[in-house]
């Protein structure tokens, strides 16, 4: 699955590194105006260090730069430590979908960041 989304002409794709090593990865759909985050992933021992936020701040300053209005994402809704990352960022709860995680079961929480876009043709 992983190999065709790396050819998926929507899918932007990034990769963490720390020296040699993968510390971590994100991957995110742009569609038309839109981008749908899929993922972001850090290794556990390099967890609380901003690699998560930084890739966060790329697909914010990706979202910009390509005049998206919007970034939306799911997230478990047992997962307060991300949920606090997203709002730190300006993310709101604009819906849930249920049941939508499995092992174990859990309702996922819509997360948006909307851009006023005609702020960003202006800039």
């Amino acid at each position: 699955m992983l190999a065709q989304e790396l050819i998926n002409p929507l899918a932007v794709f990034i990769i963490a590194r720390i020296g040699e090593e993968s510390a971590g990865y994100a991957g995110m759909h742009h569609v038309e105006d839109e981008g749908y985050i899929a993922n972001i992933a850090v290794a556990e021992k390099y967890r609380r260090g901003g690699i998560a936020s930084a890739m966060l701040e790329w697909y914010i300053e990706y979202a910009r730069e390509n005049g998206l209005r919007m970034l939306t994402l799911e997230v478990r809704e047992s997962n307060g430590p991300a949920q606090r990352l997203y709002a730190k960022y300006g993310f709101v709860r604009e819906g849930r979908r249920v049941g939508y995680y499995t092992n174990p079961r859990e309702d996922a929480l819509i997360l948006t960041l909307r851009f006023n876009t005609q702020q960003q043709k202006g800039s």
